[in-house]
């Protein structure tokens, strides 16, 4: 269901058509007699999608990597160089990227979407990203 709400999402904002579902056919189906409507916001769809991440799996990936030269090596390139830089600020000048921005900080419980951005910014050296008013 997470997933169905990103790609809409998604979808919605880089204006392609969404299928709506045809209320009629979701009444006469037989999948069952409790479908109903749900009622649920962008956060509590983001927050059921992070609550299936298997968090220390990956932290434990991730720390069995950093133990790797190499990796340490490919990490301070893309850390000091001007690629990631480049692309962060690329990515960030995409109206249809702003337009995914505010959806999710417009939503219900007020997603702070712009404080996540704004630390990768800085890890990267670049300035705040300030939303549109």
């Amino acid at each position: 269901m997470t997933f169905l709400a990103v790609i809409f999402a998604v979808q919605t904002t880089c204006g392609a058509p969404v299928p709506t579902p045809n209320e009629d056919a979701v009444a006469t189906s037989n999948i069952g007699t409790s479908l109903s409507p749900r009622k649920s916001s962008l956060p509590s769809d983001l927050q059921e999608f992070i609550d299936k991440v298997p968090v220390e799996e990956l932290n434990d990936i991730a720390m069995s990597y950093l133990g790797d030269k190499e990796v340490l090596e490919f990490i301070n390139y893309i850390l000091t160089g001007n690629q990631a830089k480049t692309l962060v600020v690329g990515i960030e000048a995409i109206p249809a990227f702003v337009d995914l921005l505010g959806l999710f900080s417009s939503s219900k419980g007020n997603v702070k979407i712009y404080d996540l951005i704004n630390q990768l910014n800085e890890a990267l050296g670049l300035e705040p990203l300030i939303p549109p008013t």
